[in-house]
């Protein structure tokens, strides 16, 4: 209670004397502390004690990064001695480290020093793969000891992050592996369905202070939102169509012409591209079969509708006669993906192309006073779901209601969107 008093007092010497004299009463040196608590290699419970003859027992309590010095670990030495140019090993990560400099920060100012004993708290530049929450020793060490790991929440919030060109992208990428090992609490990760770089957090704030650090200290043109849903697409109808294809690509003409089928697959079987042979003893080279294939898969990648990638579509490469089996022999290797990818997004316009939108299965508990209300809830325009079956508890004081329900992406039966069934 002390504590919260003082960090709450006004500015002044009074307040900051005291201030100094809490921290040293509520965060004392490794030297007042005792024994050293943690686990050996073993995984077994161990101690060691704070001398610094003792083995080496470190702990990276923090990351910052210097515009000259590049990242700098801080680092309480807990027991041992850390020696400039000491390897490191880090227990956490298993792997082994040299710092290129030993740095005592006062204020604005590093300076260097040669060795850190037990109860110092330094900076050590150079380091990789160390970060906050790794235990340390040097590499003679016998006895190693692991200290408690930090214990990090999992994320509450998350939003994407665009960046306005391909150069702002990769700065982007780099800024933000950068303060993620800063702060364990951020999660970076690529959404692949959506091809997004989405950030996770603590809440709204703790997103908006990074994306300001993005903005002010990194100077990068970048804009923050919610993360998109990963929509995908997929046809309805079965066409097939000869297609033609005579364009001048880089001031030469390519020229190829074929018979593609597409057709919709079962939900979840992925998309395909086969080839169908009237004479199956004869078969195109694997390099025009693959540029076909590759053409055609390249184009489904891109949907006719909203540009989300198609799903469960397939496309047959229809090689019925002598003549067309010579004329694909005959063209070019380039030719055959362009006019596979050309012939494949003219198809997909024609076979009735449809919006899929992802779907969730939930099961709720509830009280029975609310049954009806939740129900409603789930079946309402805005939550647009389904509930598949009601199960009431048994126990008459639980008086629970369970209810298994799928939460759909589109409204059933409207024609508007198409609702992918569970797998």
């Amino acid at each position: 209670m002390e504590f919260s008093l003082v960090s709450q007092a006004s500015r002044g010497f009074s307040s900051s004397s005291s201030s100094i004299f809490s921290k040293i009463t509520y965060l004392p040196s490794p030297l007042e502390r005792g024994l050293i608590r943690g686990i050996s290699i073993g995984g077994i419970s161990a101690t060691r004690s704070p001398r610094s003859d003792a083995e080496t027992c470190a702990y990276a309590f923090k990351v910052t990064h210097d515009k000259y010095l590049g990242a700098l670990v801080f680092i309480r030495v807990f027991s041992g001695t850390i020696q400039n140019r000491n390897v490191l090993l880090n227990l956490s990560r298993g792997v082994k480290e040299i710092p290129q400099k030993l740095l005592q920060i006062q204020a604005d100012d590093a300076v260097e020093i040669n060795a850190a004993a037990t109860g110092t708290i330094f900076a050590a530049a150079g380091l990789k793969s160390t970060t906050t929450g790794d235990s340390l020793t040097v590499t003679t060490s016998r006895e190693p000891l692991v200290l408690e790991e930090m214990r990090v929440p999992p994320a509450v919030f998350s939003a994407s992050i665009d960046a306005e060109s391909l150069k702002v992208q990769r700065e982007l990428e780099v800024a933000l592996r950068m303060i993620e090992r800063e702060d364990p609490s951020l999660r970076v990760t690529q959404d692949i369905a959506t091809g997004e770089t989405v950030m996770s957090g603590m809440g709204e704030l703790h997103l908006e202070i990074v994306y300001h650090r993005l903005v002010n200290d990194f100077k990068l043109d970048v804009r923050m939102r919610k993360p998109r849903v990963a929509y995908k697409e997929t046809v309805t109808l079965e066409v097939v169509e000869r297609v033609e294809f005579d364009r001048e690509l880089s001031g030469k003409r390519f020229t190829a012409s074929m018979t593609l089928r597409i057709l919709p697959r079962e939900r979840g079987d992925g998309n395909q591209v086969v080839f169908v042979h009237s004479e199956e003893e004869r078969e195109l080279i694997a390099e025009k079969r693959d540029s076909i294939r590759n053409g055609a898969l390249a184009a489904l990648g891109r949907g006719a509708l909203c540009g989300f990638q198609m799903e469960d579509v397939q496309v047959e490469v229809l090689i019925e006669s002598e003549a067309e089996f010579e004329a694909l022999c005959a063209s070019e290797t380039a030719a055959l993906g362009a006019c596979a990818a050309y012939g494949t997004r003219t198809l997909m316009l024609k076979a009735a192309p449809r919006l899929l939108e992802p779907i969730m299965r939930v099961d709720l508990l509830v009280p029975n006073a609310y049954a009806g209300v939740v129900m409603s809830e789930i079946s309402t325009v805005k939550r647009r779901g389904r509930i598949e079956s009601v199960l009431f508890g048994e126990d008459e004081d639980e008086e629970d209601l369970k209810s298994p329900a799928v939460v759909a992406g589109g409204r059933r039966g409207s024609g508007e969107n198409e609702v992918s069934p569970l797998s």
